[in-house]
C-alpha cells in the first residue's frame, strides 16, 4: 500500500528550477560566436531535459496515487501542458508572418502547424535533420504527451501499480529494441523508439520507492548520489568524444535519476532548506522553459546592440549571467500573468462542466 506523502516535495520543486536553468545555459552558450570558445565544452546543460523527464515520471506516479479516471487524468494533463504551448507556438507563427527577418530559421506550412499543435513528431522545415516542432523546445512535450497517453491507457485497466510499471517497462523496452533492430526514416518511428523514453520509467521507479517508504533517509548516501550524478552529468558529455545521443537514457538519464534520488534521500532527513525563491522558480519552470528561446533571442540582440563583443571570458560570463536574469524574469512574469491565470480558468471550467456537484458543494 502506497503511503500518503506531501503533495509538494521540495526536492522535486527545486529540481524543476534547476533543470530549466540548465537548458537555458545550454542554449545561451552558443548565442554569441565570440563566446563559444569559452563555453562550448559545457554541454551538460542539455541534460536538464533528462532531469525533467525523470521528474515527470515521478510526478505522474504521484498524481495517480489519488486514483484518477483516465479522462480526468488526461484532461488535467492537457490543461497543464497544451494551452501555453499552443499560445507561444501561435505567437511564433504570427511573428514569422509579420516579421520573418526575426525568425530566420522558422519555416512552416499547414502540415507543420497542425503537427506541432497536435504533438505529432515531424522534421523541422528550417533545420530538416532535426525532429522538432515550430516551437523547438516543444520536442520534449511530444514525449510528454506520448507518456501521458500511455499512462491514461493503463488507467483503463484494473491492475496494480507494480503491474502498471511492468507493462510500461515491457512496452518501452520493446519500442527501443524495435528502433535498434529496424531502420526507418519516419519521424514518428525514430522519435518513439529513442531510448530517452526510459527516463520516464526511472522517475516512476523512484516514485514507487518513495511512496512505499523504501527511500531511506541518509544525508551521506544522498550526498554521494548527488555528487556522482552531478559529476557524471558534467563530465561525460565532455570526456566522451563520440556521439552518445543514441544512448542518452544511460549517459544522462541515469546520472539525472541519481541526482533526483539523492535529493529525496536528504529530504527524508528533513534537511532540505526552504527557499521561497526556488519554490517560485519551480512553479515558473515550465514558463521559463517555453519562453527562453524568445527571451534569449531578444537579449542577444540587445547585447549585440550595446556591447562591442570580443573573445573575453569576462564578457562571456556576464552574458550568461544576463541570460539567467532575463529568462528568469520573463518566465516568472509569464507564469503569473498568463500561465497561472489560464490554467486556473480552464481547471475551473473543467470542474464546473464535469463535476458540477463537487463545485457547488465547495462554494
Amino acid at each position: 500500500m502506497e503511503s500518503n506523502k506531501p503533495r509538494t516535495i521540495l526536492s522535486i520543486q527545486y529540481l524543476r528550477a534547476i533543470a530549466a536553468l540548465m537548458v537555458v545555459f545550454y542554449h545561451a552558450r552558443t548565442q554569441i560566436e565570440e563566446y563559444t570558445g569559452f563555453l562550448s565544452l559545457f554541454k551538460s546543460g542539455a541534460a536538464g531535459v533528462d532531469v525533467f523527464f525523470v521528474i515527470s515520471g515521478f510526478v505522474i506516479w504521484m498524481v495517480t496515487t489519488s486514483n484518477p479516471t483516465p479522462m480526468d487524468f488526461m484532461a488535467r494533463r492537457i490543461i497543464r501542458v497544451a494551452p501555453i504551448y499552443w499560445l507561444i507556438t501561435l505567437a511564433i507563427i504570427v511573428g514569422t508572418l509579420v516579421a520573418p527577418s526575426l525568425f530566420r530559421s522558422t519555416h512552416f506550412g499547414p502540415p507543420e502547424v497542425l503537427k506541432s499543435l497536435l504533438f505529432i513528431p515531424h522534421y523541422h522545415t528550417g533545420i530538416p535533420e532535426q525532429i522538432w516542432p515550430i516551437l523547438i523546445p516543444g520536442w520534449t512535450l511530444n514525449y510528454e504527451m506520448f507518456f501521458y497517453a500511455c499512462f491514461a491507457l493503463t488507467l483503463t485497466l484494473k491492475i496494480s501499480n507494480t503491474t502498471r510499471f511492468q507493462l510500461f517497462l515491457g512496452t518501452y523496452t520493446s519500442l527501443i529494441a524495435i528502433g535498434f533492430l529496424t531502420t526507418s526514416s519516419s519521424a514518428t518511428f525514430i522519435f518513439l523508439t529513442n531510448n530517452i523514453i526510459l527516463e520516464f520509467l526511472y522517475g516512476m521507479a523512484i516514485a514507487h520507492f518513495y511512496f512505499n517508504n523504501k527511500i531511506k533517509p541518509s544525508q551521506l548516501l544522498g550526498g554521494i548520489n548527488i555528487i556522482i550524478g552531478i559529476l557524471l552529468l558534467g563530465l561525460l558529455p565532455t570526456l566522451i568524444k563520440t556521439d552518445t545521443s543514441n544512448l542518452r537514457a544511460f549517459f544522462w538519464g541515469i546520472p539525472g535519476a541519481l541526482f533526483v534520488y539523492g535529493l529525496l534521500q536528504i529530504e527524508q532527513c528533513q534537511n532540505v532548506i526552504k527557499s521561497k525563491f526556488l519554490h517560485i522558480l519551480g512553479d515558473a519552470s515550465y514558463s521559463i522553459y517555453l519562453t527562453h528561446p524568445l527571451t534569449l533571442g531578444l537579449f542577444r540582440n540587445l547585447w549585440l546592440t550595446y556591447v562591442e563583443t570580443a573573445p573575453s571570458l569576462l564578457q562571456a560570463t556576464l552574458f550568461i549571467f544576463g541570460t539567467f536574469i532575463s529568462t528568469t524574469i520573463i518566465g516568472i512574469l509569464f507564469y503569473y500573468l498568463i500561465e497561472l491565470r489560464i490554467t486556473k480558468i480552464l481547471n475551473s471550467r473543467y470542474k464546473k462542466t464535469f463535476y458540477p456537484q463537487a463545485t457547488s458543494s465547495n462554494s
